[in-house]
């Protein structure tokens, strides 16, 4: 199993948006928030994905 850590960034139209429900529904990887800081404006995540590397892969795309 790969795994990868990454840095997401949310715009105010995007802070409420189920992120980590979207990728355990549509790719076979295993998302950890590992830090995030969301407000009504902005927010980031620093997440980790565990997988296959080609799921991994298609997750970012």
């Amino acid at each position: 199993m790969a795994q990868l850590r990454i840095h997401l960034t949310f715009p105010e139209d995007r802070v409420r948006d189920p992120i980590i429900y979207e990728i355990s529904k549509n790719f076979e990887v295993i998302p950890n928030i590992r830090r995030a800081d969301v407000s009504d404006k902005t927010g980031w995540m620093e997440l980790e994905l565990v997988g296959d590397l080609s799921e991994i892969e298609s997750t970012i795309d």
